[in-house]
């Protein structure tokens, strides 16, 4: 096979490299928005960095998941608040789409823990917020709007707790004896009203919240077909950053929320791109709020503190440690495999 793909590959090499060559842009049109500035180190504050993980193995019958969060937090020595979940789903389409969900939430609820009982200065989210709010659903249509306000009636005053964990769970029994034949699809939606939720209360701090994503495909500031990182990844190899704009919900998304719409429509986001070292990669930065260009120099200067190779280091640890392999699934899964099996045996 990888020698009739290297057959292929002679046969569409010019092809290929011209398709390659009309990327190219305007340098010009991009300088007009980055700035070269020397990032100096500011002053030390208590900053924390977060990140989730989840993976799972799908068996005939059920799927079987682990999510995994955690925050980290330096305050002269390092204190990490974890948590994590091990349990099943049944067979649904959308298990990677719920999957998502459940680690979001239990990362936003960790931080959300973190900033209420700890003295934190900044916490570092990994990922985009705005992702997070206006992602598209592929059920979100789906149970009818009659089932969706009764689910909101009878569960959405529940979903509130203390502890990390996913609420909408425990309703899962009573939903099923609700609603038999669209048992999954109403789980789903609860589910979502879940994640809100927890955003709506991760955003009571907005003013200490920073998101930061390696790769993004964003386009906001030109109108090109390739994304906003890496023009700026090609025009500058010096520390720096772009000149930010200003996007709201409203702008970026034209539904209604099921809950919470008034907030969230009202959020408005800074975004710019930094690189805090140089020749290492540029990153996108979202500011839950609206600040300055002089706000953007010192709050980098403040991100330089804690950076290893242009990129923060806590964020680089909670990752790591975070991080669901594919082995480790399998050794959970490997409990279950006496008594389910995957359908793809045959291959083995």
């Amino acid at each position: 096979m990888f020698d009739f793909l290297v057959e292929k590959l002679a046969e569409r090499k010019s092809q290929i490299l011209s398709k390659i060559k009309s990327l190219d842009f305007n340098e010009n049109v991009a300088k007009d928005f980055w700035i070269d500035f020397k990032i100096k180190d500011g002053e030390s504050i208590v900053v924390a960095g977060s990140d989730g993980s989840y993976n799972y193995k799908e068996f005939k019958s059920f799927t079987i998941y682990a999510v995994n969060s955690e925050v980290l937090i330096f305050d002269k020595k390092l204190k990490a608040i974890k948590a994590c979940d091990v349990d099943i789903l049944y067979p649904y389409r959308f298990t990677d789409d719920r999957l998502r969900f459940y680690m979001h939430m239990f990362e936003t609820k960790t931080i959300f823990n973190a900033l209420k009982n700890n003295k934190i200065d900044l916490v570092l989210f990994d990922g985009s917020i705005i992702g997070d709010i206006i992602r598209p659903l592929p059920f979100q249509l789906n149970p009818d709007i009659f089932v969706r306000e009764q689910i909101k009636n009878k569960f959405l005053s529940k979903l509130q707790s203390n502890n990390i964990e996913i609420v909408s769970k425990n309703f899962f029994k009573e939903i099923e004896k609700m609603y038999p034949n669209n048992k999954v699809e109403v789980q789903s939606y609860l589910e979502y009203l879940e994640h809100l939720l927890s955003l709506r209360n991760m955003l009571e701090f907005k003013e200490k919240i920073v998101a930061i994503s390696k790769t993004s495909t964003s386009s906001n500031y030109f109108d090109r077909n390739i994304p906003d990182m890496a023009i700026f990844e090609k025009l500058s190899k010096a520390q720096g950053y772009s000149k930010p704009i200003y996007v709201t919900i409203n702008e970026k998304l034209k539904r209604e929320f099921p809950i919470l719409d008034e907030f969230f429509k009202g959020l408005e986001f800074t975004i710019f791109y930094a690189r805090l070292q140089d020749r290492k990669n540029v990153l996108k930065f979202e500011i839950p709020m609206k600040i300055s260009e002089g706000e953007i120099k010192d709050l980098l200067s403040k991100i330089k503190n804690i950076c290893v190779e242009g990129y923060p280091y806590l964020l680089k640890k909670a990752h790591n440690d975070v991080v669901v392999h594919d082995a480790d699934i399998e050794n959970i899964a490997r409990i279950f495999g006496s008594l389910e099996k995957t359908g793809r045996e045959m291959l083995w």
